[in-house]
């Protein structure tokens, strides 16, 4: 079994007490879990409360984005703490199924990335999804490490590594389709749009339920946070 480092990329504005739940509960299968932290400007900063609760976490905090993708800086300062073999590019909003650990990281010994294909919001061919994205750091540095979206030429963020990734010769690539897990897509949309004043407008039920098992989630909570989740279940 594969025990990879996590990397996730963390907007100062959010809390995820879902996939803190996740992490802390398969803590022992992770090495590091290496948090970039970026400020988004937005009208709440959780940073503080989040690293309290994530002491165990490697934090690397990046303040402003400099340059031209967020994305991009993110994962590029956070491959810079990667020990292990493995790095796990994670997203908050995927949600592994039961037994989907066991399975992927078993699994995972026999091949060199681990994860699952969509069209992105701009590609024009698959790419591989940052919500769940385990490849050999070996291989990982043997590219241009270019996670950045190119809008203007129809690529997403991961889309010009993923077929950096896929002209490699002999890449022995593992989809986990097959296995139980689910990915939110709309779920920073729809916080958004309720901090903004507005109503979440993407697979709005499913959405609701999400909040209420975060706000249910054995976890230490942000009063602030849980004061916006109530916002987000109001009709």
């Amino acid at each position: 079994m594969v025990k990879p480092d996590v990397l996730v990329v963390n907007p100062v504005c959010m809390d995820s007490p879902l996939w803190r739940k996740v992490i802390r509960d398969n803590r022992d299968k992770f090495s590091k879990v290496i948090s970039v932290s970026y400020n988004d400007h937005r009208s709440l900063e959780f940073l503080d409360f989040y690293k309290s609760v994530t002491k165990d976490f490697t934090h690397v905090d990046i303040g402003e984005i400099t340059f031209r993708d967020w994305r991009d800086q993110c994962v590029n300062a956070g491959i810079k703490e990667v020990t292990s073999d493995w790095i796990l590019f994670m997203e908050q909003d995927f949600l592994p199924g039961e037994g989907f650990w066991e399975g992927v990281l078993d699994e995972a010994e026999d091949y060199d990335v681990v994860g699952y294909g969509d069209m992105g919001k701009w590609s024009e061919d698959v790419r591989l999804h940052p919500s769940f994205l385990l490849v050999r750091t070996a291989i990982v540095k043997s590219t241009r490490m270019d996670f950045g979206a190119y809008p203007d030429f129809n690529r997403d963020h991961f889309a010009v590594f993923t077929e950096e990734l896929f002209k490699m010769k002999n890449l022995r690539f593992l989809d986990i389709s097959k296995y139980n897990w689910e990915h939110l897509k709309g779920l920073y949309s729809n916080y958004m749009l309720v901090l903004a004043g507005g109503k979440p407008n993407y697979e709005v039920a499913r959405f609701k339920q999400y909040v209420i098992d975060a706000m249910n989630a054995d976890v230490v909570h942000d009063e602030r946070f849980l004061d916006w989740s109530r916002k987000c279940l109001e009709d």
